[in-house]
């Protein structure tokens, strides 16, 4: 009777784990394409048959925070170490959560965190230097990115970092290297383009911008960029058409950026 007790527990736990797989696929593939919706309901279906892969969290975690819900995505991120303490990607997850919230010495504490249990983390040192650069640790910042060079997002950091220093040749070289590797990194356009205004290089800056725009089309904040860059050209028709798309799709606050475009706005508008 006892064998008899422990296959029937046994086949129970195999046929939930196998529906759990069946849902976490369908998570993976949601996770690939960035639909972060599909990720938490097909999530919230796996975990019904329990947590039997932590990723299943590390994935509903990143979602959370995609879109917004950076409590929930820390609780998923911390559920998901209780499975597996050591997980590079979880102790990031957490990390980049912590710092949403403004508390940048405990990101950093898990960052570094990351880094023990993988000395050679790209995204830890990343989101290290991201941190640093948040804080205006410009310098630190710089170091760390450095550590990172093979991953494309350190160089498109590293752009910002050598802009922010006045470097700019360095700064369009970084954003270059970044898109030799992937001509599509979005990051990487947005850091080129910066960089390129900030030469006056305005027709290249102007493609980068478009191009951004055709990858994420409701990043309403490319269009300032798109904007600055047609009005350095001197195409005034282009400068209006992308200042008053800025100004109708952005949703981040009362920002410099708002007071350029409507001031510019009456200054192109008027006879």
């Amino acid at each position: 009777l006892l064998g008899i007790l422990v296959l029937v527990v046994s086949g129970v736990g195999i046929v939930r784990q196998i529906r759990f797989d069946r849902q976490f696929l369908q998570t993976r593939l949601a996770f690939s394409q960035h639909q972060w919706p599909r990720v938490i309901d097909t999530a919230n279906k796996a975990l019904v048959f329990g947590a039997f892969d932590e990723e299943v969290l590390m994935m509903r975690g990143r979602a959370f925070s995609e879109l917004g819900q950076v409590s929930q995505s820390l609780n998923d991120y911390r559920a998901g170490l209780e499975i597996h303490p050591h997980s590079v990607a979880l102790w990031n997850g957490v990390g980049n959560a912590l710092r949403m919230q403004g508390q940048m010495s405990a990101a950093r504490q898990s960052y570094l965190q990351a880094l023990q249990f993988d000395p050679a983390s790209g995204e830890a040192f990343n989101n290290l230097g991201t941190l640093y650069a948040a804080s205006d640790m410009i310098d630190s910042a710089l170091v760390v990115y450095q550590k990172a060079l093979d991953v494309v997002p350190v160089y498109a950091n590293l752009s910002i970092v050598y802009r922010k220093k006045g470097q700019l040749n360095l700064s369009i070289e970084s954003a270059q290297k970044a898109l030799a590797i992937n001509p599509n990194h979005l990051e990487s356009l947005v850091a080129s383009g910066n960089a390129l205004l900030a030469v006056r290089r305005f027709a290249e800056a102007a493609q980068d911008f478009s191009k951004a725009l055709r990858l994420a089309p409701n990043r309403f904040q490319l269009h300032f960029g798109l904007a600055q860059a047609y009005d350095g050209l001197g195409d005034k028709q282009g400068a209006i058409t992308s200042y008053q798309s800025f100004l109708k799709g952005w949703a981040g606050g009362d920002v410099p950026q708002v007071h350029i475009a409507k001031r510019r706005l009456v200054e192109l508008l008027s006879p």
